[in-house]
């Protein structure tokens, strides 16, 4: 961007279009739209910086050199979302149980033959490597999404309201469906867009039960129409019941906390205790991506680390008066 003042105006436009036709090709997968998401929101900023300066009756002016309209932008990136976020299939799980079974098939019928041993060994290491990329390849779609979502909704200075929460709502939607890390990841960059737009904050702290007066349209391919102004996020009252420990508590924190970044003088929420907050207090200040990078336990590694226990202590059995 900071070599924005020696861009062509005439190429700024084209690759804008390009950029569009890019986004609009049935063969562009997610990965790839989200890379032209980010690459025209960074061109918009480019076009932002880049200013002509002229004179008037004597008195300079500066204006922007080209006006970048970002709404296609903005709807592509809100029907990213739910491929960027979807869920391994029933037909993905069983061919890897398939994929077990033969290697466990195949080890059972070698006995002592050694290099049908080895085979099976190979297939095995091949299987695990394979979902050991598939993991990584998903978390790094889930770190280009959260950078895609930061350009186009965190640094605008001015963003419709309709427009960041029929975001935020898909998001939600999406959040309890995923695993903790991605879900804690989904559910800071919610926290983050609200710090900035308390209007987030109503929506986060409303109960299940204070259903607004319009209706959310979740099919909605347009964040504009999909009528989330009145939406609450029910689904946080899952994530607060989450089997992982640290977003179950994120999240309760976070939804008990919304009102009152919105309005210092309420009351202290109730049920928040200070061990409670202390708990997840590295949480409350870490960016949305390094809540994906802290509690990534998709390898098997727990995060946080479970506590040691103290060992228990023995107790002499006391002889019964009987």
């Amino acid at each position: 961007v900071k070599f924005a003042p020696l861009i062509d105006v005439d190429l700024l436009q084209l690759l804008c279009v390009a950029l569009k036709d890019l986004l609009n090709s049935p063969k562009t997968t997610g990965v790839t739209a989200l890379n032209a998401v980010m690459a025209w929101a960074v061109l918009n900023q480019a076009a932002e910086t880049a200013t002509v300066t002229t004179g008037k009756d004597g008195e300079l002016q500066t204006q922007a050199a080209v006006s970048i309209d970002m709404s296609d932008a903005y709807n592509h990136l809100y029907r990213v979302i739910p491929d960027v976020l979807a869920v391994p299939t029933a037909l993905d799980l069983m061919s890897v149980e398939k994929e077990r079974a033969r290697c466990f098939s195949d080890m059972a019928k070698a006995g002592d033959d050694a290099q049908s041993i080895v085979t099976s060994i190979a297939t095995t290491a091949g299987a695990q490597h394979e979902y050991v990329s598939s993991v990584a390849e998903r978390n790094r779609r889930v770190q280009l999404l959260l950078r895609a979502l930061d350009l186009l909704l965190v640094r605008p200075a001015a963003v419709p309201m309709g427009r960041l929460a029929a975001f935020c709502k898909r998001l939600s939607l999406y959040a309890v469906h995923q695993p903790p890390h991605i879900a804690m990841a989904l559910t800071g960059f919610i926290r983050t867009l609200s710090l900035k737009r308390t209007g987030l904050c109503d929506m986060i702290a409303s109960p299940p039960e204070a259903l607004g007066p319009g209706s959310y349209n979740p099919e909605s391919i347009t964040p504009e129409f999909a009528h989330a102004d009145n939406a609450i996020f029910w689904e946080w009252s899952l994530l607060n019941h989450s089997f992982h420990p640290t977003l179950s508590t994120y999240s309760m924190v976070v939804q008990k906390t919304a009102l009152h970044a919105q309005d210092p003088t309420l009351k202290k929420p109730a049920g928040l205790t200070e061990s409670i907050y202390r708990s997840v207090a590295a949480q409350m200040v870490a960016t949305p991506e390094d809540l994906l990078k802290m509690h990534d336990i998709s390898l098997g590694a727990f995060h946080p680390t479970p506590n040691e226990q103290p060992p228990l202590k023995r107790h002499k059995m006391q002889p019964s008066d009987d």
